[in-house]
């Protein structure tokens, strides 16, 4: 869960202002609240349900992350999937050899 989705659960549940800035703080110190690793997290099981890149950005900026994190996240996925693409190219090529 985002950060935002955790604070607007929690608005929902009509807890006080006070007590959701000490909950969310808590949760980020301890980390249990990472907007950065969600994001990681969100993109790559994405990956399986072969999702469009600005369809992962919309869902990510619903959710509440800031589009520098999405943008990195994106461009680490284009990373590892161009790199698996050339791996996999290779591999055909020898075995056409």
């Amino acid at each position: 869960q985002s950060s935002t989705e955790l604070t607007r659960f929690l608005q929902s549940n009509k807890v006080d202002s006070v007590v959701i800035d000490k909950i969310s703080a808590y949760l980020l110190q301890q980390k249990y609240v990472d907007d950065n690793k969600f994001a990681e997290w969100f993109v790559k099981s994405s990956q399986r349900k072969l999702k469009s890149v600005t369809a992962l950005s919309y869902e990510l900026q619903q959710k509440g992350i800031s589009r520098a994190i999405i943008a990195e996240k994106l461009a680490e996925q284009n990373s590892e999937e161009t790199n698996t693409l050339k791996q996999l190219i290779r591999k055909k090529q020898n075995s056409f050899s």
